[in-house]
């Protein structure tokens, strides 16, 4: 099967929304902690060309951490089933396991420095693709500045599938504390 856009192939919409759940109480010795998560991909609409498969997807991950005055490492295991896909390439499900390996800088009270290495399988195999770019194993290398101001979390981060992205999240004020409390 091949396929070919000769011009732009949708012209926008909503992705499928995305829950998730984490639990930080893990209690181990000194300095070091343990997060767990879990993400759920909700098919809302049904098959959307390049917005959404029509398939639930899902994934787990276990975070080991070790927090230090200024500085932060970070472990990170994950799987994901992908349920696959039928557009733009017919793809089968499988598990895609993951590696990330983070360290976390304090530059000031509210801002830090994130490195972070990443490494994963590709969700493609011969079945999809002759062409080993996309069956090969996926490596990243990312910088960014995250940044807190009151109720909002400002991230500056690269991603793979977009290069560069902003993102906000707001923070309830019962929350800051936990964040503060974080480079104690």
């Amino acid at each position: 099967m091949q396929y070919a856009s000769f011009g732009a192939p949708i012209d926008g919409g909503f992705m499928d929304p995305i829950l998730g759940l984490r639990y930080t109480g893990f209690g181990l010795s000194g300095e070091w902690h343990l997060v767990a998560e879990g993400a759920l991909q909700i098919p809302v609409t049904g098959r959307r060309e390049l917005l959404s498969t029509g398939h639930a997807n899902f994934g787990v991950q276990l975070s080991l951490q070790r927090r230090r005055q200024h500085h932060a490492w970070y472990l990170d295991l994950a799987g994901v089933y992908y349920a696959g896909a039928d557009f733009p390439v017919p793809e089968g499900s499988r598990v895609i396991p993951t590696l990330i390996l983070g360290y976390e800088r304090r530059l000031g009270a509210r801002t830090n420095l994130n490195l972070q290495g990443y490494v994963s399988q590709s969700v493609y195999s011969r079945r999809e693709t002759d062409l080993d770019e996309l069956r090969g194993g996926k490596y990243q290398l990312s910088a960014g500045v995250r940044h807190r101001t009151g109720n909002l979390l400002q991230n500056f981060n690269n991603t793979p599938d977009v290069g560069f992205q902003l993102g906000l999240a707001w923070v309830p004020a019962r929350i800051r504390p936990a964040l503060a409390s974080h480079w104690r």
